[in-house]
């Protein structure tokens, strides 16, 4: 923005004023010298750009939710980004889904009505592959960190096709305990 961008505001009847025109110059000079900094304060544009320490104050900065300084910068670009959602959306299955999303790619949510279920549980179905036994208890404490206060997650279920055949696997994960089984 220069001087006469400043001065090109003013309505017609305040141009007539030298004391205005001095105080729009005055002001187009400080705005010439604030002009680029404002472009760096735009952190969401280029994070890909950033390095992972300002990821991880920018982490800090909105709260992410069970953040991993460990995680690939892409994933931490994701969590960074939905921060916001997820904080608004807390206590809802589609906040629950949101923040599992961000782990394990593909999940759904599947409320107690869907399958029967005792009232207010709820599960997680995957089509991932499975992770670590670790990155399971994660998953449970991210669900639980985003669901309501009165529903229970009552399982975390993966579902992995066989491309060699036609059975279709499935582990389902309650708790400490690891159910392996066939689906036909």
């Amino acid at each position: 923005m220069n001087k006469s961008d400043v001065v090109f505001l003013l309505p017609e009847n305040l141009k007539k004023y030298k004391n205005l025109n001095a105080v729009t110059v005055a002001f187009s000079e400080v705005l010439e010298k604030i002009e680029p900094a404002i472009e760096t304060l735009n952190t969401y544009k280029d994070m890909e750009k950033l390095n992972d320490s300002i990821l991880d104050e920018l982490a800090w900065q909105h709260y992410v939710e069970f953040y991993n300084p460990n995680l690939t910068q892409e994933k931490k670009i994701d969590m960074i980004k939905k921060s916001y959602k997820h904080h608004v959306r807390k206590g809802t299955a589609g906040a629950v889904e949101s923040a599992i999303k961000t782990i394990v790619g593909d999940a759904e949510v599947l409320e107690w009505f869907h399958y029967n279920g005792e009232p207010f549980t709820f599960r997680i179905l995957s089509r991932s592959k499975v992770p670590a036994n670790g990155d399971i208890t994660e998953l449970v404490k991210l669900a639980n960190a985003f669901k309501n206060a009165r529903s229970t997650l009552d399982g975390i279920i993966f579902i992995q096709k066989d491309h060699s055949s036609l059975n279709t696997y499935g582990v389902v994960h309650t708790y400490g305990r690891t159910i392996n089984r066939e689906v036909k």
